[in-house]
């Protein structure tokens, strides 16, 4: 895929959200032929045969195509581990391989770390095993209190009170 054409591709189905590739409106197809730098005349001075292969061919070069980029995360995975580290930190995987190699083992490990834990995302994984392997303290926090004392009163409530509410808990600047 040629550099940018991912933007360029977004920018076109930004400028014509309604139309199908496959059935594609006359200014649609002449964009995309002459985003793909084809001659966009070609719709209206050429047969239909050179028109839709001018089309085809600039679609091939200009739809994004991700597909290489599954395998080598199916093929590598240090790959995916790093792309994994890089959705967790909001940078891209070119930024993350700018940092020195000390600082990129170090997310990975941190990584590997909290992905290392139960289902619930709470307690080790060795704690799911062998319970004497942790030690669990009892320590109270009012943002659970409050959560636990509202899914109390929405216990009993209507189907409709509950169904698709979620508790969100935030820290209220002081």
């Amino acid at each position: 895929m040629a550099q940018g054409t991912r933007r360029v591709w977004a920018d076109l189905r930004f400028t014509h959200p309604a139309v199908d590739p496959a059935e594609p409106t006359d200014e649609f197809a002449q964009a995309v032929i002459a985003a793909a730098g084809g001659d966009p005349d070609v719709w209206e001075t050429g047969g239909e045969r050179d028109a839709l292969t001018a089309y085809q061919r600039a679609l091939r070069d200009l739809v994004p195509d991700h597909t290489w980029a599954v395998d080598a995360l199916a093929r590598d995975p240090l790959l995916a581990l790093e792309v994994e580290v890089c959705a967790d930190l909001g940078i891209s995987h070119d930024a993350f391989l700018d940092w020195p190699e000390r600082s990129q083992d170090l997310a990975i490990a941190r990584h590997i770390r909290h992905a290392d834990v139960c289902p619930a995302g709470r307690h080790p994984r060795e704690a799911m095993t062998d319970p004497d392997a942790v030690d669990i303290h009892r320590v109270y926090c009012a943002a659970c209190a409050r959560e636990h004392e509202l899914d109390e009163r929405l216990k009993d409530a209507a189907p409709d009170m509950t169904v698709g509410w979620f508790t969100e808990v935030r820290r209220v600047p002081r």
